[in-house]
Parts: structure tokens; sequence; C-alpha cells
């Protein structure tokens, strides 16, 4: 990663190896049995949980609505023009909701 770069990595990165490679990155800590979480850290996951929410919510619908658990095809570019257009679906839902049209999806 070039220097100034922010990442946002779930708890399930949470080991030593990945806490020393991206100390100074954004990175949210996990609890362990008889090591809870400080309060600050507690505040530092908080805060970082509503950044990381927009993005898990995008691929949440990809995953319900639109069944992109897996690429179908084989093939680099198969494979991208399929995320570009489950992409494209998913701004098209947005869109309808936003303007207050009920979509049968």
């Amino acid at each position: 990663l070039s220097k100034g770069t922010t990442v946002y990595a779930d708890k399930g990165y949470d080991s030593k190896e990945n806490r020393q490679h991206l100390k100074e990155h954004r990175l949210m800590r996990k609890a362990h049995r008889k090591h809870p979480l400080s309060e600050a850290q507690t505040k530092r996951n908080r805060y970082l949980s509503k950044t990381r929410y927009v993005v898990e919510q995008s691929f949440g619908t990809l995953h319900r609505k639109f069944r992109y658990a897996r690429a179908v095809y084989f093939g680099l570019l198969k494979v991208s023009a399929q995320s570009h257009l489950k992409a494209m679906c998913l701004n098209l839902l947005k869109a309808a909701n936003r303007l207050s049209v009920p979509v049968c999806a």
C-alpha cells in the first residue's frame, strides 16, 4: 500500500501480523476471551463502523437481491462485465428507492 492510503478492514483481519502491517491504517479491533476491548477501542470501532456500514450494506444488497455470491463466468473480462452489470443494477435500485418508485425485484 502506498503511504497515506486509508484502509477500512473489519474485525476479521485483526491479528498480530496484520496489526503490525496496518498499524498506521484504520483497523477495527476485536475482543477476545479474557481480553475485552478498552473504552477507546470500542469508541474507535463504533466510529469506523459508520463508514464501513455504507459499503457493507451495498455488498449485502448485491448478495441478497442480485444473488452476487461468486462469479458465474470464467475469465477476467466476463467476470468484470458481470460485476459492472450487478453494480449498475444496484445503482438503479438505489435511484428507484430515492424516487419512491415501486420496484419489482
